[in-house]
């Protein structure tokens, strides 16, 4: 690929395609983007690194680790974003699926004092109806709450 990079170190169009070999684009990536993005940017840091690199390719390796160094950057911050924004649509939804499981969860195991620090007595009374349980155990739960 360097070898390449010295024959043409004029060319956009070569350069733009070695850059996807290197990003590995078209292959299936499993994890987040980012932390891919970072193990290429990376990889291109370890040949800048290599004294046998060709003069004529460090230029391009430099831009090309600088575009990875920036796009694992911006991908990172979407991913951490999307991540506040499931995490908040979680708090303030009550009717969550998730939210519900985990209540549910916490009274099966009888972690009342976890779901006291986590729910008011009235928001778990009104949640009660809306989980997957025995309508015994529902009322027997219920009973707990009002307890409180």
């Amino acid at each position: 690929m360097l070898r390449i990079i010295e024959k043409y170190p004029d060319s956009r169009k070569i350069q733009h395609a070695l850059a996807n070999g290197v990003e590995q684009m078209g292959q299936v990536i499993s994890g987040p983007w980012s932390v891919h993005l970072e193990n290429c940017r990376k990889d291109v840091e370890r040949v800048l690194i290599d004294h046998s690199t060709p003069a004529a390719a460090r230029l391009w390796l430099v831009e090309l680790e600088a575009i990875l160094r920036d796009r694992a950057e911006r991908h990172l911050v979407e991913e951490i974003d999307g991540e506040v924004n499931d995490l908040r649509y979680f708090a303030e939804n009550p009717m969550a699926p998730e939210r519900l499981w985990a209540i549910e969860t916490l009274l099966r195991l009888g972690r009342m004092d976890e779901l006291q620090k986590l729910l008011s007595k009235d928001e778990l009374l009104a949640v009660l109806p809306r989980l997957q349980m025995p309508a015994e155990e529902l009322r027997e739960f219920q009973g707990k709450i009002e307890g409180w």
